[in-house]
């Protein structure tokens, strides 16, 4: 399958709401941030849009017309043209020198929906298709394809191992902490919050039609499924 398109607000709202969003965007003068813009022919779930990124026109953020509209302009890098867009559409842009190599959301200092989405489409173009919402969330992109060793049952060995002495001693409460983003490290933590904390545990799948439950089920079903054969 093809990478996810450009950032999108397809993500739900309750991410947004775990994430926290953040207020309107430094609107001075030149400052990057995201916009909403229309895509034709691509229409988005729940009402969503595209975002892209854009600079502030210098002047424009601060001047009383743009006040009393509640519009500002900005400059589309990508297309190379200027368009007004409502002030408080704008959200706060931060440069990533490497998006891929963010494998927990809580590492962004604005998780706002562009934020998020960005780091989604990046890891997923890389065949990254988990990535940590939070110390106990997962999120999923369904790549609708087999993806080599993502779940390959030859590495559930590794999510099955002992807790090492160190790991039962100084986890903090949390071993994913210390884990690539994956659904079978998520199962290690909570097989072992059952197992070790005596703490009662529950999975919750939410997504659209297609965004990959299933088999997301499967994959927990598969491994507590090995681990007790073990």
């Amino acid at each position: 399958s093809s990478p996810l398109p450009s950032p999108r607000r397809e993500v739900p709202d309750r991410l947004s709401r775990v994430l926290g969003r953040p207020l309107n965007a430094d609107l001075d003068g030149g400052a990057e941030v995201w916009v909403p813009v229309s895509r034709k022919g691509r229409k988005t779930l729940e009402g969503g849009e595209f975002f892209e990124k854009a600079v502030v026109d210098v002047g424009s953020g601060t001047s009383s017309s743009d006040d009393e509209t509640g519009f500002v302009s900005v400059h589309l890098p990508a297309k190379n043209r200027k368009t007004m867009v409502p002030r408080d559409a704008c959200q706060e842009l931060t440069q990533i020198d490497d998006a891929t190599a963010v494998s927990h959301l809580s590492e962004l200092t604005t998780p706002n929906d562009p934020s998020v989405l960005e780091v989604l489409r990046h890891r997923f173009s890389r065949e990254n298709i988990y990535t940590f919402a939070s110390l106990n969330s997962l999120v999923v992109c369904n790549p609708f394809k087999p993806v080599g060793c993502i779940t390959n049952r030859a590495i559930l060995p590794h999510y099955k191992r002992p807790l090492t002495e160190a790991e039962l001693h100084d986890r903090n409460g949390w071993l994913c902490k210390a884990q690539e983003p994956h659904v079978w490290a998520v199962c290690r933590e909570a097989w072992v919050r059952q197992t070790v904390d005596g703490k009662n545990i529950s999975f919750v799948i939410q997504g659209e039609s297609g965004s990959g439950k299933t088999e997301t089920a499967k994959h927990i079903m598969l491994y507590f499924s090995a681990n007790a054969d073990s």
